[in-house]
């Protein structure tokens, strides 16, 4: 009792964890940093209100007290980028800090490299290195080595849907990154760190295994090693929404940790003498936790095993302490050390489905005392309830969700539960011990095991893909979910399928006849053009496919297209043959039907004056004319305009001067006089030329160029010509992905940078 007789407050944990977490998020949010200072009247208030209103108060105050530790974080780690006045080339002496990354499937001896340099202060870059010795390969993490490269502020492509490279370069502390042109051994001595012995030991596996077509799987649940799987092993997880199960998390932590206490049970209640000094559950406890932490060691212990073991290791304390009676407890001491550990962890799907699949498990036993001794119904109940609530949280982060992700799950999860500890305890001490032949004879069930999931990809095709859903969208969904799937007795369960009608059906304002909304993708040096009127859709050429195996079809313009519900494409033209702009073009055909096909092949090559109109919208190709076969690549570009009332925009490909002037002499100005203009060439110099800038005029000119491109594109040169005529200027690579919307119906022309309407700290600082 306290002095006044009323009994002493206890801490209010769910509430700190709301206010913490309320506080980390709204960090990430903010387009620019401030000094935490400006938090201290806010602060001095939640205190003057805590005797009065101490839940209230107490969220208040936490979310102001980690509102500043993120500030100070995220500060911390935007000083140590590097900035766009740092030199380009360097000679960077420095240790591998991870397992190198193999990047792509080809002949090529191709890497991505995390390296930690002896700058002071020290740091983290990712580095690629194409075309590297031969003799690089067995190289691991711990090594001192100098590299010769060309460096760059840590940058991505922006676009509206898509994976966000950038915040996860902040969330992973890396400060740069750029391309290796040469390296040698340096005289310091090596690191015999854990990533250096996880190195020796993947090297060690992966000769044993190299026969083996499940190696890279192997090697993923062994060391979370993931760089061997193949890009076709990648698209089979995809597919069947099963890729968690090759990164080790908190899935495979706990595994480990269940099985470790299930066997430790068993075997102490064996013994009266243990039972006397501890219960057996506490004895199982005890030895889950150094289980589910080497667990983690072995992983490499990177940030998303690190928020992994803090959830289990709470749960295993909270256990021992008898507290698991009060799930909401462990749940809020989790969720507190995970945000104080890492700040960066909520910029990570990762992270939220975690959290949501731990909440999920909750509610769904909650109140369910009925299946009690019940394992394989409960299991059920769990996997097929657990599914249906994360959809939502997959098709907000990824756009769609996998058919087969319920009974692939379903049944191979208990599986990885049963094979994954034998894995560890019996496969890799006896590859340890020089007994090479246990741990290939064990990898044969996971082999069968993959031929059963790729065997069933391949028979159930697609995926579910909705329409990008906001966050409003998503949240009446779970609660539509957590209505469907509550225990019996609550009212009015079914009305949950109303609130599942918004997702699953979005409402969207159609376009009006007579205009047309064009979307230029942020796709690096290359270009994508996505056009849309009220009925139709049109692909104008599909990003860039890189030499790494990084292909912007698949993984930019697929996504973008999924989210604006576009099913099928009613046209695709690809300009020309340059793999800057027909890379993507297998990865559109693997997805969509594409209906009219212009320059993408030998049939229906492009040449003017080919015409159609869809919905009140005019597509016109202007260049080439028929029979001339005499253009190079870049001036035989496909040339096309789409316009809508008095608003247009052109389309040129990569022409050059030669190509202007034919377009000249073949059609008059006020044809060739546009709204908005792609510029030819991405801005080169043999494009651009003044008579062309003039017949053109156009109110706005884009520059699909990536930021800080090798060409220098757009030269400056080209850039004065367009600002002299009074065009305004864009640039993808600087602007991320614009939106475009024109016509008659549409009041004055629009144009949206994505990098300024969803500006956060991280992007656009360099």
């Amino acid at each position: 009792m306290s002095a006044a007789g009323r009994p002493a407050r206890r801490l209010n944990l769910p509430a700190c964890a709301v206010g913490v977490f309320a506080g980390c998020c709204l960090v990430h949010l903010l387009p620019a940093l401030f000094s935490p200072l400006w938090l201290l009247p806010g602060l001095a208030i939640a205190l003057l209100l805590f005797r009065r209103w101490p839940a209230s108060a107490t969220i208040m105050a936490c979310a102001l007290l980690m509102t500043g530790y993120t500030l100070h974080q995220a500060q911390g780690r935007m000083h140590l980028r590097l900035s766009p006045d740092t030199p380009r080339d360097q000679t960077v002496t420095s240790w591998l800090v991870e397992i190198p990354e193999r990047v792509s499937d080809n002949a090529r001896n191709d890497w991505r490299l995390t390296i930690e340099s002896d700058t002071t202060p020290p740091r983290r870059l990712r580095l690629s290195w194409y075309d590297a010795p031969n003799d690089f390969g067995p190289a691991s993490a711990g090594q001192c080595w100098q590299f010769s490269a060309r460096l760059r502020p840590p940058q991505g492509m922006a676009n509206p849907y898509i994976f966000d490279y950038e915040a996860w370069l902040l969330a992973n502390n890396i400060h740069g990154s750029g391309y290796i042109r040469s390296a040698r051994r340096c005289a310091a001595a090596d690191r015999h760190d854990l990533n250096y012995l996880r190195g020796q030991l993947a090297n060690r596996l992966g000769h044993l295994l190299a026969d083996s077509p499940v190696s890279g799987i192997a090697l993923a649940l062994l060391l979370g090693e993931r760089s061997r799987i193949t890009d076709a092993q990648w698209a089979v997880l995809r597919h069947t929404g099963t890729s968690h199960l090759v990164a080790i998390s908190g899935l495979h932590i706990g595994l480990m940790a269940a099985a470790a206490f299930w066997l430790v049970r068993r075997l102490v209640s064996l013994s009266a003498g243990l039972c006397r000094i501890l219960p057996a559950q506490r004895w199982a406890a005890l030895i889950a936790i150094p289980v589910a932490t080497g667990y983690a060691l072995l992983s490499g212990f990177d940030l998303p095993a690190q928020r992994a073991l803090i959830m289990v290791l709470v749960a295993l304390l909270a256990l021992l302490a008898g507290r698991l009676q009060q799930p909401m407890t462990p749940l809020s001491v989790a969720l507190i050390f995970v945000l104080l550990h890492d700040p960066f962890a909520p910029l990570a799907a990762g992270f939220w489905l975690s959290f949501a699949a731990v909440c999920w498990i909750l509610w769904l036993l909650a109140g369910r005392q009925d299946h009690q001794g019940q394992g394989w119904k409960r299991w059920l109940w769990l996997q097929l309830g657990l599914t249906l609530a994360l959809a939502p949280l997959c098709l907000l982060w990824f756009q769609q969700a996998s058919w087969l992700a319920a009974p692939a799950n379903l049944l191979l999860i208990p599986l990885l539960g049963l094979y994954l500890p034998l894995l560890i305890f019996a496969g890799l001490p006896a590859a340890l011990l020089g007994i090479d032949a246990v741990l290939p004879l064990l990898l044969q069930p996971l082999a069968l095991a993959w031929q059963a999931l790729a065997g069933a990809d391949a028979a159930v095709t697609g995926s579910m893909s909705l329409p990008a859903a906001g966050l409003l969208l998503t949240l009446a969904a779970c609660l539509g979910i957590a209505l469907l799937i509550a225990p019996r007795g609550m009212p009015a369960r079914f009305c949950g399928l109303l609130l599942l009608l918004p997702l699953l059906w979005p409402w969207r304002n159609p376009l009006p006849a007579g205009s047309f909304e064009a979307r230029v993708l942020d796709v690096g040096q290359g270009l994508a053009v996505v056009i849309r009127t009220r009925h139709h859709s049109l692909l104008y050429d599909t990003g860039p496919r890189f030499r790494s195996g990084f292909d912007t079809g698949e993984a930019i313009v697929v996504p973008t297209l999924q989210a604006l519900g576009i099913r099928r494409l009613d046209g695709l033209i690809v300009s020309h043959a340059d793999i800057d702009h027909r890379g993507g073009l297998n990865a559109i055909r693997r997805q969509f039907d594409t209906g009219m096909e212009i320059n993408t092949g030998e049939a229906n090559p492009c040449s003017a004056p080919q015409s159609w109109e869809w919905d009140g919208v005019h597509f016109r190709i202007l260049h080439p004319q028929p029979g001339q076969h005499h253009w190079n690549d870049n001036n035989g570009s496909c040339v096309l305009q789409v316009s809508a009332g008095n608003h247009a925009l052109l389309l040129p490909g990569d022409i050059e001067r030669q190509a202007e002037r034919a377009l000249l002499r073949q059609h008059p100005a006020s044809t060739l006089a546009t709204t908005v203009l792609l510029a030819p060439h991405h801005g080169s110099g043999s494009s651009s030329s003044a008579g062309f800038v003039a017949a053109t005029s156009p109110e706005h000119v884009i520059f699909a160029a990536s930021r800080d491109n090798r060409w220098g594109f757009p030269k400056a040169a080209v850039r004065d010509r367009y600002a002299a005529a009074g065009s305004d200027i864009w640039q993808t690579g600087r602007d991320g992905a614009l939106l475009l919307r024109l016509g008659n119906n549409t009041g004055q022309p629009l144009i949206e940078a994505y990098r300024q309407a969803s500006a956060r700290y991280w992007r656009g600082g360099n």
